[in-house]
């Protein structure tokens, strides 16, 4: 109850600075308030941001994943084989491409054979050979060949420039064909060439309607032909000739061709068809106005049952073969349609022949060496024979009269 002498004057005195440290106490709460209110508004604000942020981007995610599963779905329905007629047309599509590409490792495995064997057939005979033989042998070996090419193109250079009569392959059917018969279409017209350069024939040999539409120009050109020396034309043998002139080979002819003439142009269809569509070279030439149509005589002059349907390149040789021999229809064509229309061998069949005997010939020659190196092992290393000439049993020599027989061995 008793306060010390002069508090109330102290109080009196402290007073106003009492107030103002209020007041300026106040005012700084206030300040930090504020400052701590709008921190947690932008601290607010900035979560909100990021939520949509994080929704924009977990918008976009779903939109990508709804994407990429349509294509993954689109990528689905693709990948499965279709079920029913579809499904077995494309198995049977893969199943025949296996086996075309079967069918070429095998052709590429049956050509590095036959070049060995050749290479190995050439070997033996120069090892039989004396050093000096074999130079000669050489030497005679390339001017023979050098001799046959300058021979050979010289042919071709005069049927080229004068040749008659004139052979047209009509290639205007490229359009109908898939590629696989456009590669033979090709393969065929080289081989006509060949017949033509081989038989030292003076036919004049054309192609035609060969022009960049054309889609057996690609496999033409691959094949060779721009190294070819015959005619290339892009125009229609329509244009190209005179229509009276003109001679249309097709097997839906009504006659037969009796002669070959060095004034007439005989046309040959290039078409190559596994399912052999009827009609389709006389229709074209009926619409053209070629009214001179006729077929091989086969039937009256061939062997009983054969095709009239050939390939392009056996009527080449037929009507080469026709030119030279005259009128000797039966010889012709027992000259030049394939073994296989008189009942013969086919061509694989032989091949397969060939093989046996020369797979029994090598297991022969292992059986024969290894008896050989049995019996030889108590018997003397060094074999002289009894003229005393030098030479053992084992030796063989050719002479320079027998070098064009090692020739064609070779």
């Amino acid at each position: 109850k008793l306060q010390p002498r002069g508090s109330h004057c102290m109080e009196g005195c402290f007073a106003p600075l009492l107030r103002a440290l209020r007041s300026a106490l106040g005012g700084m709460s206030a300040a930090v308030q504020d400052d701590a209110t709008s921190a947690a508004a932008s601290a607010a604000a900035s979560a909100a941001d990021l939520e949509q942020a994080a929704k924009k981007a977990r918008t976009t995610a779903a939109g990508i994943a709804a994407v990429a599963g349509g294509a993954n779905g689109l990528d689905g329905a693709a990948t499965p084989a279709p079920r029913g007629a579809e499904g077995r047309r494309l198995r049977k599509e893969q199943n025949r491409e296996q086996h075309r590409e079967k069918a070429r490792e095998h052709k590429k495995e049956r050509k590095r054979a036959q070049l060995q064997r050749r290479q190995e057939a050439k070997r033996k005979v120069l090892e039989s050979m004396t050093p000096e033989e074999c130079s000669a042998f050489l030497v005679w070996q390339k001017t023979e060949g050098l001799a046959l090419k300058h021979e050979a193109d010289a042919s071709l250079r005069r049927a080229f420039e004068d040749g008659k009569p004139k052979v047209v392959i009509n290639c205007s059917f490229s359009h109908i064909m898939h590629y696989k018969e456009q590669t033979s279409l090709a393969k065929q017209a080289q081989m006509s060439y060949v017949a033509i350069r081989d038989m030292r024939s003076p036919i004049q040999l054309h192609l035609t309607s060969v022009n960049a539409e054309n889609p057996s120009l690609r496999p033409l050109e691959i094949i060779g032909m721009r190294g070819w020396i015959l005619h290339v034309h892009e125009e229609p043998v329509w244009k190209l000739f005179d229509l009276s002139k003109l001679v249309i080979l097709t097997p839906d002819a009504d006659e037969d061709l009796e002669e070959v003439t060095e004034d007439k142009i005989y046309v040959i269809g290039g078409i190559v068809d596994r399912s052999v569509s009827k009609m389709q070279s006389r229709q074209q030439a009926e619409e053209h106005g070629a009214l001179c149509l006729r077929k091989l005589p086969i039937k009256a002059h061939g062997p009983r049952g054969a095709h009239p349907v050939l390939n392009i390149d056996i009527v080449v040789r037929i009507l080469a073969e026709r030119l030279s021999r005259g009128d000797d229809w039966p010889g012709v064509l027992a000259a030049c349609l394939p073994s296989r229309y008189s009942g013969g061998p086919t061509g694989r069949m032989l091949r397969k022949e060939r093989a046996r005997q020369r797979k029994a010939a090598s297991q022969d020659g292992t059986e024969a060496g290894a008896r050989a190196a049995g019996s030889d092992d108590g018997e003397d290393e060094d074999d002289v024979d009894d003229d005393g000439d030098g030479e053992g049993e084992g030796s063989s020599r050719s002479s320079d009269a027998e070098i064009p027989a090692a020739a064609a061995a070779a």
